[in-house]
């Protein structure tokens, strides 16, 4: 007889490790889409800031909080690969 699992069943790391990898996929490409939003606003924010220094120390503050996000992002999206040659092996 056949056992039928229910979708989304997982029962082996191979599975897990799966789920994981598409999750951190869903969150690399939101992090660097928030961070080019964040990169376009400070780019405003200086190229409107004339002489006020305020406004300058802002945007480059949010450039540096982007990058920041950006180099998350990138490390984060080598995690799956990580667990998966720990629980897998190479």
């Amino acid at each position: 007889t056949y056992s039928v699992r229910p979708s989304g069943y997982y029962d082996t790391p191979t599975d897990y490790v799966n789920l994981l990898d598409a999750i951190i996929n869903w969150f690399f490409y939101f992090i660097v889409l928030i961070s080019i939003i964040m990169l376009l606003w400070a780019a405003y924010t200086y190229l409107t800031a004339g002489d006020d220094e305020e406004k300058i120390k802002r945007a480059k503050s949010i450039i540096i909080y982007a990058v920041i996000a950006l180099v998350v992002a990138i490390v984060s999206s080598g995690i799956p690969l990580l667990i998966k040659t720990f629980l897998l092996g190479p």
